[in-house]
């Protein structure tokens, strides 16, 4: 008697379990999404143009300005202190997303008769879409009394933007 009260046990525990998992099987569907989607983005910023704004004193370029898409070179000679070169760099952001100057990069050829200053331009700053900021760039022989041998800067401005968030 007893092994039979365990047998209807067993299958009262069969059924509901095949119970239970038909249960699951009919619930469970798979979802199907559908559909396409387009996202487009242009993140464009280069350097445009460089001109040279102002010469003071005898300065002059010993080789002339050049740039890529996110660097400005310069190659001046002074021969005085006290001359200068002023350039005017432009930047344009053509792209659809507006931009952060992430890190402005200065190399220089370390000549201690020789400061560089840079105006208009700053770490962080934002450029909008559809934009051109310009910024300029000053190298001068400096008064200290500090007669190098050589009198020729080079500089290299490297712009890294990235897009603002």
């Amino acid at each position: 008697m007893e092994l039979k009260k365990n047998n209807y046990s067993i299958g009262i525990l069969l059924i509901v379990l095949i119970a239970m998992l038909s249960v699951f099987a009919l619930a469970s569907t798979n979802l199907n999404i559908r559909g396409t989607s387009a996202i487009t983005s242009n993140f464009s910023v280069r350097i445009t143009d460089i001109t040279t704004k102002e010469i003071k004193g005898n300065a002059y370029n010993s080789i002339a300005p050049t740039f890529t898409n996110t660097s400005a070179s310069f190659k001046v000679h002074l021969v005085n202190p006290g001359d200068s070169m002023t350039y005017e760099v432009t930047v344009l952001n053509d792209g659809n997303i507006d931009a952060k100057l992430e890190n402005l990069n200065i190399t220089d050829s370390q000549n201690p008769g020789i400061d560089y200053k840079i105006q208009g331009l700053n770490q962080h700053d934002i450029l909008t879409k559809g934009r051109s900021i310009t910024f300029t760039v000053t190298v001068t022989y400096n008064n200290t009394g500090n007669n190098s041998n050589s009198n020729t800067s080079d500089l290299k401005v490297t712009l890294d933007y990235t897009q603002n968030s």
